[in-house]
């Protein structure tokens, strides 16, 4: 029935706000349970999401069932509506004799003191380096940057100090070599690693309007020729003038050198 839907999705959402309020009512100490409390809280807000647009769509009635259940309730025999409800209910019950009730009480309640120990959700979001959100794991990525052409070898540690300068001429890729696919590609898995990383250690903030403000202020600087090392060539090569007639302005490093010899060497 329409009606019981409604009012057992209103009684689901009822109980869902009460499993957010007793999360969020204390603030724990270690990172591993504050982030473990704010996954649950998301994915909690998730279910009233999907169930309050379901119960919008029982208002909407666009299928007609509501109007035509409340007509029967309110001109039918209210004892035959009784034995047929209560029919399908035994039916279900001698189809499915060994059915379980759920407690409903305890669906979304928060996990206290003596229960039973449940799994984290954060225990299979991270991995070791990551420890909860507090490092970056960028092993895989330093390996995609030791594989890009013309690039310096730079250790671990080395790249985590400099990964997310793009600059052209910095760690050895000039221009040319930052418009490769290769380059494309290790870019695009970095961002998205880092986007990954993002979701899972800030799961109640809204990271699409975030990121799409990231977007609009990049393309807004990139319109503006506002981009380190990304400026127009055109534009650099009508401004920058060298020092000497034998200087030598390089446009990927944006620096003068004394002399062809010492630019080629660099």
């Amino acid at each position: 029935m329409v009606l019981e839907e409604q009012r057992y999705i209103h009684e689901d959402l009822e109980r869902l706000e009460q499993g957010i309020s007793e999360r969020i009512d204390e603030e724990p100490k270690h990172i591993r349970d504050r982030l473990n409390r704010d996954h649950e809280v998301a994915q909690l807000l998730d279910q009233i999401s999907a169930q309050s647009s379901k119960l919008l769509d029982f208002y909407r009635d666009t299928d007609g069932h509501l109007s035509r259940e409340i007509q029967q309730l309110s001109t039918g025999d209210p004892f035959e509506q009784f034995y047929n409800q209560l029919k399908g209910v035994r039916d279900h019950h001698a189809k499915y004799p060994n059915e379980q009730a759920e407690n409903l009480e305890a669906r979304y309640r928060a996990t206290k003191a003596g229960d039973a120990p449940m799994p984290y959700i954060v225990d299979s979001l991270f991995s070791g380096e990551e420890a909860f959100g507090r490092f970056f794991d960028l092993y895989t990525s330093h390996e995609a940057y030791l594989n890009l052409p013309n690039v310096k070898r730079l250790t671990y540690l080395q790249y985590l100090e400099v990964f997310d300068n793009f600059a052209p001429g910095f760690g050895g890729l000039k221009r040319g070599d930052k418009l490769t696919d290769q380059y494309f590609k290790y870019v695009g898995d970095l961002s998205a690693y880092l986007e990954s990383f993002m979701r899972r250690i800030r799961p109640l903030e809204n990271l699409d309007k975030v990121f799409a403000g990231f977007e609009t202020d990049f393309e807004a600087a990139w319109e503006k020729d506002e981009i380190p090392g990304w400026k127009n060539e055109g534009a650099a090569n009508s401004t920058n003038t060298t020092s000497t007639p034998d200087a030598i302005w390089c446009e990927d490093c944006e620096k003068e050198f004394k002399n062809e010899n010492v630019h080629k060497a660099h």
